[in-house]
């Protein structure tokens, strides 16, 4: 009998010391969830802007309590000029209210179509191709009978070609 009775005195005292380690980590989750919940109490969630218009970006950020900053621009191939390409901090991130999302802003595709320079002066193909984002290169320079001195007379790449901004552009220069 005083067996029995020390084998179940001794299953209680298990069975306690279980329920009461059982509670205490209970409870120190819940306090842990607790303050959780209190700090993130002055914390937004950032908006996810890529691919919208910056304009738009920028007052989606600020309706959440959040500050837009553009700080560069850069060629992108899938998002349009003027439209957000990446952000920092990214979008769902959980940040103070006030913080700061910084924008990166397309300045859209840097491929154009290579303009025609063919037919006028050196110092016309000079501005026409630094206004189009291409670098003159080397002019080679030749006598014709049927192109007046100092008149482009061909290009390369042609006029209407595509190509990446700063191509090199070269031209065959009239001697008369």
């Amino acid at each position: 009998d005083i067996v029995d009775y020390e084998l179940i005195l001794s299953l209680s005292l298990v069975k306690t010391a279980a329920i009461l380690t059982g509670l205490f980590s209970l409870g120190l989750t819940s306090a842990y969830v607790a303050m959780q919940v209190a700090m993130d109490r002055d914390r937004v969630e950032v908006p996810r802007v890529i691919a919208l218009d910056s304009v738009a970006a920028s007052e989606l950020i600020k309706e959440v309590g959040l500050v837009p900053r553009v700080v560069a621009e850069e060629f992108s191939e899938r998002i349009p000029k003027r439209h957000v390409t990446n952000q920092r901090p990214g979008g769902r991130n959980r940040v103070k209210i006030g913080s700061e999302v910084r924008l990166f802003i397309s300045r859209g595709s840097d491929q154009l179509e290579v303009p025609s320079v063919a037919g006028g002066t050196l110092v016309q193909a000079q501005r026409v191709l630094a206004e189009a984002g291409l670098t003159l290169g080397p002019i080679t320079q030749i006598h014709s009978d049927a192109h007046a001195h100092d008149l482009i007379i061909a290009q390369d790449p042609p006029a209407g070609a595509s190509a990446v901004r700063g191509t090199i552009v070269r031209l065959l220069l009239s001697l008369g």
